[in-house]
């Protein structure tokens, strides 16, 4: 346990500690894959490309509540027919509220 702390305190530490546990894995998962038969392989590399960018798509979307959302209070006209949106409010209902509208136009989902 104070190991663990300790790395916490030093991130400069926990930062190239993940990196290379990060690069380990994913080479692992590659020898591993290459030591499969084809279907195997192909099944693996997969999986591996959508978790890669599974990390990233989540990387980027926790970005909406913060860094987002001052982007358009620094950078966007706010202004609709006279009157001032909040960025905040813009920005936090568009994933959801996409979801929403999106979900209309599914057929079968949400239907008991």
């Amino acid at each position: 346990m104070p190991i663990v702390i300790a790395l916490f305190n030093r991130h400069e530490i926990m930062d190239y500690f993940m990196g290379i546990l990060g690069a380990l894995a994913i080479v692992y998962v590659l020898w591993e894959a290459f030591r499969m038969e084809v279907a195997g392989r192909n099944k693996l590399i997969a999986a591996l490309f959508m978790v890669v960018f599974s990390i990233f798509f989540w990387a980027f979307y926790e970005q909406n509540a913060g860094a987002l959302n001052l982007f358009a209070m620094r950078n966007v006209d706010m202004h609709v027919m006279g009157t001032e949106l909040p960025a905040l409010a813009v920005n936090n209902f568009l994933p959801p509220g996409w979801v929403i509208i999106l979900s209309f136009f599914l057929p079968g989902y949400g239907h008991g």
